[in-house]
């Protein structure tokens, strides 16, 4: 019986490996399994061929438990989830052993190539694939499981119409194994998870070729869209320095105004000078001995 259950698990990852269609990770993040056994018992192997079985975890009382070798990844939870994944989980396949009812879950881990683009930039995200002698083959590039872009892999490109149709495809570079994708004037929320895969005429998923992390970051000074129009509609307007320069420019030519007018008021013979003089005659007049006595 054991050697029959061998055969037929070795049959079932040929199956697999040939025709299946694997879960994506990415190297170094959190991946939880999408199945788990109903029951409150249970066992996850990894199978990566004829002899090349390893024991995951072990389920009880609803809880799985991580077997040697796996405790740093995997915590006691009620579902598997690998804390973070190594290029090792992917390949082969993955069976949840739950009373007699075997769940198979086939895992690709694949390296994702990081982007960085300033807000409003054209960012390129790279995906290459050998075309040359094939047929019927379709370009897809996906962010959080929706089809952004679909293509048959021919001369003549394509473009996008999700995200305001600044989404296309490079088109010489299809017919040249070129199946990066363009994004004209990044946002913000254009920051994520991008996945380049190929699909066959009959539109099955045939393998994920490339997957970009993008990063979209502001430009500090850069005035964003929603930033209030200038209130005297868009005349220049005075800056601050110039103001203050104004200002002391003004107080430094009154101050030499003034001071001239002294220097003029105190000449001999000035209008000024003789008014003050002339008043002051007056006062001493007014005010001596004799001419009280007159």
């Amino acid at each position: 019986m054991t050697r029959a259950n061998d055969v037929l698990s070795l049959f079932i990852f040929i199956l697999l490996s040939a025709f299946g269609e694997s879960l994506i990770a990415i190297l170094g993040d959190r991946f939880p399994f999408p199945e788990n056994c109903d029951g409150a018992s249970g066992e996850l192997f990894h199978r990566f061929g004829p002899g090349g079985t390893r024991l995951l975890a072990i389920k009880k009382y609803g809880v799985w438990t991580p077997a040697a070798g796996y405790t740093d990844r995997i915590g006691a939870n009620s579902s598997v989830v690998f804390n973070r994944t190594v290029y090792n989980d992917g390949g082969g396949t993955y069976e949840f052993e739950c009373g007699g009812e075997t769940k198979i879950v086939q895992l690709k881990v694949v390296r994702a190539v990081k982007r960085t683009v300033p807000v409003g930039e054209l960012v390129t995200l790279p995906c290459d694939y050998v075309t040359a002698g094939k047929s019927g083959l379709y370009v897809v590039w996906r962010k959080n499981g929706a089809i952004l872009v679909k293509q048959k892999v021919e001369p003549g490109g394509g473009t996008g119409s999700a995200a305001g149709g600044r989404l296309s495809l490079p088109p010489a570079g299809l017919s040249d194994g070129d199946l990066s994708l363009r994004l004209s004037g990044a946002q913000l929320d254009d920051g994520g998870d991008y996945f380049c895969s190929v699909e066959d005429k009959d539109a099955h998923e045939n393998t994920t070729i490339a997957v970009v992390r993008l990063t979209v970051r502001e430009v500090m000074g850069r005035l964003s869209s929603t930033s209030p129009p200038p209130r005297d509609g868009g005349a220049h307007q005075t800056t601050p320095w110039k103001v203050s320069f104004g200002v002391v420019l003004a107080l430094f030519l009154l101050s030499v105004a003034g001071f001239c007018w002294w220097v003029y008021s105190r000449r001999p013979g000035s209008t000024s000078g003789a008014m003050n003089g002339g008043h002051y005659a007056a006062v001493q007049m007014a005010t001596s001995p004799h001419s009280a006595g007159a």
